[in-house]
């Protein structure tokens, strides 16, 4: 899956964000559907005596129905050392609420935000985000070091059809956030665990706040996990300055199963980031081929599926889906795009593409051509099936799904 944590100065403004929920339409009684997390303070990176601020983004995509917002940041230890409570809001429909807690860290170490949407009356807990943001606290710094403070940032991968073969150009920027000085920069491509490809440019000059972008390919030979690694050195291998582990997680499929989300089970490092959905990935009272198939139950009317995974390219959505108990249901989809940090495509609704609608216990194919959806070059890192009818407790079985 990729990993968040970029950068972007803005003035004197520095902000770190993670996306942390899916875009959707709720129902009047529902939370407000989108919602990002962020850090704003004046100067990377974090240190003592920092005071940042956690900022929360919401947008309401349903009624205007009051609601509670709850903030918390935890230690290492998983220990409550803050909390920042808003109650009764109220968020204008299609509109976005921003709402902010300055934060004094006590204690240098690692601390991870959570964010939990309650009613107004805390009696209905509507979504809980148990990791919506990691934030590392550094120890203060009391005297100047006048040296380079590089942060790298990884790119999206110029090509996005990952199979066996292909060169998928990837780039790195290092950011140099401290004063001028000099660098090797490794950057680093494992196989399962194995080192396959490496680029390193040693003696690299940075000025006082220069940016500096690494272009690289690699041929991926075979199939499987791949992630990418990035190191700081000083020049000449003289002494590691930091290492940045798994900047990029992706998988490559051979020639046959590039773009494969599900196939009798969910592909490595695609993850259910569902809400207000049953989601069974080994269903075996309707299969379309193999031995399991996907079971999603609406709990509540605009409910949706997320499969979040690493980053895969393709011209059309391919899938099986058949009714579980019933005919006639309401489906309409999107996907995300890694390039646009989590963007979300044009919605479309799946009735015509399926030939008489959904039917119960019967498997049809589907193919949505990426340019219905306006994502064509989309670097896909996330597909959502979401109930379109306003209909609870209904079924449908998907199996079979990928991008090709």
């Amino acid at each position: 899956m990729r990993k968040y944590n970029k950068a972007k100065v803005l003035g004197f403004i520095a902000i770190l964000s993670v996306f942390v929920g899916p875009f959707s339409v709720f129902a009047a009684d529902a939370a407000p559907a989108q919602v990002s997390t962020e850090i704003v303070q004046p100067m990377l990176p974090l240190f003592l005596g920092d005071t940042p601020f956690i900022a929360s983004r919401i947008r309401n995509d349903g009624a205007e129905t009051p609601f509670n917002v709850d903030m918390e940041i935890y230690d290492s230890s998983n220990v409550r050392v803050a909390q920042k409570v808003f109650e009764n809001e109220v968020i204008s429909a299609s509109s976005t609420g921003y709402y902010i807690f300055p934060w004094f860290p006590t204690v240098a170490g690692e601390y991870t935000i959570k964010l939990g949407l309650f009613n107004s009356d805390w009696s209905k807990l509507y979504e809980w985000t148990d990791n919506a943001l990691r934030a590392s606290i550094l120890p203060s710094v009391t005297t100047p070091t006048f040296e380079p403070l590089f942060f790298p940032e990884s790119q999206a991968l110029t090509k996005t059809t990952l199979s066996v073969g292909s060169k998928p150009d990837a780039t790195m920027a290092i950011h140099n956030l401290g004063f001028a000085g000099d660098a090797l920069v490794d950057i680093e491509v494992f196989h399962n665990g194995s080192k396959v490809g490496q680029a390193f440019y040693d003696n690299q000059h940075f000025l006082a706040g220069e940016t500096k972008k690494y272009a690289f390919d690699f041929t991926m030979l075979t199939g499987g996990d791949y992630d990418i690694s990035v190191g700081i050195f000083k020049p000449g291998w003289n002494g590691l300055i930091r290492w940045y582990g798994q900047m990029e997680i992706f998988t490559v499929g051979d020639n046959n199963n590039a773009g494969q989300i599900y196939q009798d089970t969910l592909k490595p490092y695609w993850e259910n980031w569902s809400w207000n959905t049953t989601v069974d990935f080994s269903d075996t009272a309707l299969v379309s081929e193999g031995s399991n198939s996907i079971k999603v139950t609406y709990n509540v009317p605009w409910a949706g599926m997320y499969l979040a995974g690493p980053f895969i390219g393709g011209s059309s959505l391919e899938f099986d889906i058949a009714g579980a108990g019933a005919s006639g249901q309401q489906i309409q989809l999107y996907i995300l795009n890694a390039k646009g940090g989590g963007t979300p495509s044009k919605i479309v609704k799946l009735d015509p593409y399926v030939s008489r609608g959904i039917q119960n216990g019967i498997f049809k194919h589907v193919s949505i051509p990426l340019i219905d959806m306006d994502a064509s070059g989309f670097a896909v890192e996330g597909v959502v099936f979401q109930e379109a009818g306003g209909i609870s407790s209904t079924s449908v079985n998907i199996d079979n799904l990928r991008l090709q």
